[in-house]
């Protein structure tokens, strides 16, 4: 009996040790011998979406089964078991906006886990939303349709021809890597953006390029109607038969505006750059607008039609009203307006090289500089029928530096619209080298006032900006003009007031900060220095 079971035995243990040898291959991607195993046998894919980040996976092969998936989330030096179970799709609402995670899925065989991945080579997830090549999304419009309030999205380098409509969602759009890289541009009947209503602040774009839209309606580029927030854009080459060749800002509207860039727009009606409709408060700091244009209109870069803009620190460089008036900007009938720390250049238009204001309530001019304009009348500013006894048009703290006029008012002409008259008031102002061409009268080349206009000038600097013994200031008819505490060239009756070179930095090349010594140091009211740089506002250049 003990002969028969060891021969049995043995009969068993070469039985077993056969099988083992000639086990078939098993038909299992998780094998370590596999060529599968160098990619990943699941198929893992990341999808942003409005509040999560959607993971999704597949399995193809027929053997061996698996009986239950796996996903793990690497955050960092992190590990999290996200999901257990036999579906293919996970919604991670736990991720941050800005953080960056890794998933990997394995799969439970026969009671036993599959490997995981290289935790090194896992493809990383940004949490963001992306528009563009490999994005979540290829349209900027499908991304902004799909998505909520509260999201962010990224625009990927490239050129997008399409429309673009907020429609009131309080969503962030923002380009990968500047407004150079990433360009919307759109030929046709109607502007490229449009903020249709209900945005306010939280409605953003951010550092994109609108170029080349050809519209025949209102604002070739972007037109706006609610409260937005548009920084760090370039708007070039913009078209329209109508208002706005940029942007058309509608009634009522309070957009904000910061650093932005507008070049060579151009509009058939008023604001070759921006349209300011009635009762709207548009905010514009710190832009910069070369070489816009209103062929029959007002306002080369800038048109406000009984609106309420306050323009902060912005840059205005060879705009031209050709037929129009307001070389950079035109100000009709508007009221309470404020343009500080801005430099004027080389604008053009009939009537306001550089401002054109007409029937405007009141309006504050602090810290800008006017050079090199030109118009027809007013070559710096022409005022028409603007401003009030109480509460005239105010320039404080401004500079004007050879602006010319080819009739009248080389710096600033002020004259009467129907029975209105015009109300200026300059304080701490600089006005030198400014004068009328051939074509006029040379004595105008200061300020000229016209027919019971009224002019007040205090603690200001007059200074070489007529031909000898040309008056500085120009008047006719009856125009109030009282001057105080301010150095006249060829003199100027009033208290205070004196005749004697004012000793520039260097008047040639426009510095005009006063040397040590100049008889405009503290001899203003209540001693303070006289031009540009003097009073509470004098330290901004």
């Amino acid at each position: 009996m003990k002969f028969k079971f060891y021969i049995l035995s043995l009969l068993l243990l070469i039985y077993t040790c056969d099988r083992q040898l000639m086990a078939p291959l098993r038909d299992n991607p998780f094998d370590s011998g596999s060529a599968l195993t160098s990619n990943d046998p699941f198929n893992l894919q990341t999808q942003n979406l409005s509040d999560h980040i959607l993971v999704s996976w597949e399995y193809t092969y027929d053997n061996p089964v698996v009986d239950s998936y796996l996903l793990y989330r690497v955050n960092g030096s992190d590990l999290d078991t996200l999901y257990t179970g036999q579906e293919t799709t996970f919604i991670d609402t736990t991720v941050k906006w800005d953080s960056t995670y890794s998933y990997y899925v394995t799969g439970m065989i026969n009671d036993k886990e599959t490997s995981s991945p290289g935790i090194d080579h896992l493809k990383e997830v940004v949490r963001r939303i992306y528009v563009g090549e490999d994005g979540d999304y290829t349209s900027i419009t499908d991304a902004l349709n799909s998505l909520t309030d509260g999201d962010v999205i990224y625009v990927k380098d490239g050129t997008y021809q399409e429309h673009i409509d907020f429609n009131g969602k309080a969503i962030t759009l923002k380009s990968e890597n500047g407004p150079e890289n990433c360009i919307i541009d759109r030929e046709g009947s109607g502007p490229v953006v449009t903020f249709s209503g209900d945005e306010d602040s939280t409605s953003v774009m951010d550092g994109f390029k609108i170029a080349g839209a050809n519209s025949d309606q209102d604002g070739g580029g972007m037109i706006i109607y609610s409260d937005p927030l548009i920084l760090n854009c370039i708007f070039e080459n913009n078209t329209t038969n109508h208002f706005g060749g940029a942007i058309m800002i509608q009634r009522s509207a309070r957009p904000t505006i910061l650093k932005c860039q507008f070049t060579s727009n151009q509009a058939g009606g008023d604001g070759g750059a921006i349209f300011c409709d009635r009762d709207s408060k548009p905010k514009i700091e710190n832009c910069i607008f070369t070489g816009n244009l209103s062929t029959d209109g007002n306002g080369g870069a800038i048109a406000i039609d009984e609106a309420t803009p306050q323009i902060t620190s912005c840059t205005f460089n060879s705009n031209q009203a050709s037929e129009g008036s307001g070389g950079a900007i035109s100000m009709n009938e508007s009221q309470s307006d404020i343009i500080r720390l801005s430099t004027f250049t080389g604008n053009i238009a009939k009537e306001g090289g550089a401002v054109y204001v007409y029937q405007a309530k009141n309006g504050q001019f602090l810290q800008c500089r006017f050079e090199n304009n030109n118009g027809d009348y007013g070559g710096g500013i022409y005022l028409e029928g603007s401003g009030k006894e109480a509460n005239p048009i105010l320039f404080t703290n401004c500079i004007f530096w050879h602006n010319e006029a080819d009739y009248e008012g080389g710096a600033i002409l002020g004259t009467k619209s129907d029975n209105l008259y015009s109300y200026l008031k300059l304080d701490h102002c600089t006005l030198t080298g400014n004068t009328v061409n051939e074509g006029g009268v040379s004595e105008e080349g200061g300020i000229s006032i016209k027919i019971n206009n009224n002019l007040t000038v205090s603690n200001s600097i007059l200074w070489n900006n007529t031909t000898a013994d040309d008056p500085e200031i120009y008047s006719l008819i009856s125009s109030s003009i009282i001057v105080r505490y301010s150095n006249v060239d060829g003199g100027w009756q009033g208290e205070g007031n004196i005749n004697t070179d004012p000793f520039f930095e260097d008047s040639i090349g426009g510095d005009f900060h006063l040397i040590n010594g100049s008889p405009c140091i503290g001899t203003g009211a209540s001693g303070t220095d006289m031009g540009a740089y003097g009073g509470i506002f004098g330290d901004w250049e």
